[in-house]
């Protein structure tokens, strides 16, 4: 003799009985649960009603990941706006700079003056010396030209260093205001994108708030599912909910309890290594799970692929300046999400309202 425990009620009785003494619940809407011990009227369910259940619950996993994927996603894109750039100003024109090159150019050019017309300055010194200036015909012209080109040299190595100097310095000085109002322009340009991005930042802030308002959403209807107990609370979560349905697709198993049920099978694949049971291990090694866990493989590229979309479309209205708040992706994924509240909602309601035993001698739900 066993005991089990009654499905409505919760009291234990013995297998032998052809009622649950306590509430009347009958026998043969009693089945024996291998998990702990426990005994739920889930397993007498049929295959399809359970197919439902978990493919109901893989949507609703998938699309909470997928927003958490988002979520990271945005925050990360936040986090890159609304800094200014640093630029280098340009240096003011020094008029130090251009006296300086003035003498030096006076230094290097008058010794090559006097170099060249040396034999005239060597005349006059000797002539100085002898006091011979009598001497010297100041009306010739050779002596006349001698001496215009003494004093009128150093006058014009004089006025092209001024004049050289002078257009180097407002050369320099227009080169300088272009660089100025180079500066600004991108200054103001950088302050207009600063100001764009905060209040895109502020958009994407409200995206992360309104994801995070229907992860919540997903989460109570995901509480609603599981609190009907057609699945043990081990097995709820995304992988296990996954490959727990692929192995009902896949005719490998028709009931969740049992020597040849989802749950062992589930247990001995997990203990021989076989399959990846962590969310962030599968989704980084995508392709290796293809063969052994292809509907997890399905599932993570549908949640990338959407997650790709939402932050394309992101990426998209930020860069044309456009209110982030009209992400077509998004809405089209909130849709999505609230068809499959409906779908989690309509079989809850389906299920709960069954006869007082949950489920009818065929284990379907009427």
């Amino acid at each position: 003799m066993a005991m089990i425990k009654c499905a409505e009620c919760g009291k234990e009785f013995s297998d032998r009985a052809n009622a649950c003494p306590n509430c009347g619940c009958p026998i043969e809407y009693q089945a024996e649960k291998s998990i702990g011990g426990e005994y739920h009227a889930a397993d007498k369910l049929a295959p399809s009603v359970i197919v439902e259940h978990l493919t109901i619950a893989k949507e609703l996993e998938s699309e909470r990941y997928t927003l958490q994927l988002a979520i990271a996603k945005i925050q990360s894109k936040i986090n890159t706006l609304g800094y200014y750039n640093q630029f280098t100003p340009p240096k003011s024109v020094s008029v130090k700079k251009f006296f300086i090159t003035a003498l030096i150019t006076l230094a290097i050019l008058i010794p090559i003056y006097l170099v060249i017309n040396s034999h005239i300055f060597v005349s006059y010194l000797s002539n100085l010396i002898s006091n011979s200036y009598d001497t010297i015909d100041f009306m010739n012209n050779s002596v006349q030209i001698k001496i215009a080109i003494s004093i009128i040299g150093p006058l014009c190595i004089l006025a092209f260093t001024i004049l050289n100097g002078s257009i180097s310095a407002m050369r320099a000085n227009s080169k300088y205001k272009n660089a100025v109002q180079q500066y600004n322009n991108l200054v103001n340009s950088d302050t207009a994108r600063v100001n764009n991005e905060n209040i895109q930042k502020q958009q994407l802030k409200q995206q992360i708030n309104d994801m995070q308002d229907k992860i919540s959403n997903i989460s109570e209807t995901l509480n609603q599912l599981y609190s009907l107990d057609i699945i043990h609370p081990k097995y709820r979560n995304m992988i296990t909910v996954i490959r727990l349905l692929e192995y009902f697709d896949s005719g490998r198993c028709t009931a969740l309890t049992g020597a040849g049920g989802a749950y062992n099978k589930y247990e001995e694949e997990i203990r021989q290594d076989a399959i990846i049971s962590k969310l962030d291990t599968a989704i980084n090694c995508l392709y290796q799970i293809r063969d052994t866990q292809y509907m997890l493989y399905e599932s993570l590229e549908a949640c990338l692929d959407e997650l790709g979309a939402i932050t394309t479309q992101n990426d998209k209205l930020i860069s044309t300046n456009q209110d982030i708040s009209q992400n077509s992706a998004i809405a089209a994924y909130n849709s999505k999400i609230a068809a499959s509240n409906s779908d989690a909602l309509v079989f809850i309601e389906a299920y709960k309202g069954q006869t007082d035993y949950k489920i009818n001698p065929t284990g379907t739900i009427q």
